[in-house]
């Protein structure tokens, strides 16, 4: 058990390190890379994608 979390923690940090070297060479903007990808079927598009057409406006408090 203790292999497997030292693993996925592992993972977890190299997946974080990618996504900042993306950004980094401005492959992805910020917010797409730690949005998380969820998918609106009715749409097809992805959250990111709604809330970065309506400029981010997802994201305010009511």
């Amino acid at each position: 058990m203790e292999q497997a979390q030292r693993t996925a923690w592992k993972s977890l940090h190299e997946w974080v390190h990618l996504q900042l070297d993306r950004i980094e060479q401005k492959h992805i903007e910020p917010m797409e890379a730690f949005f998380p990808y969820l998918y609106d079927l009715q749409n097809t598009h992805t959250l990111y994608e709604k809330a970065k057409v309506q400029n981010f406006k997802l994201l305010e408090n009511p």
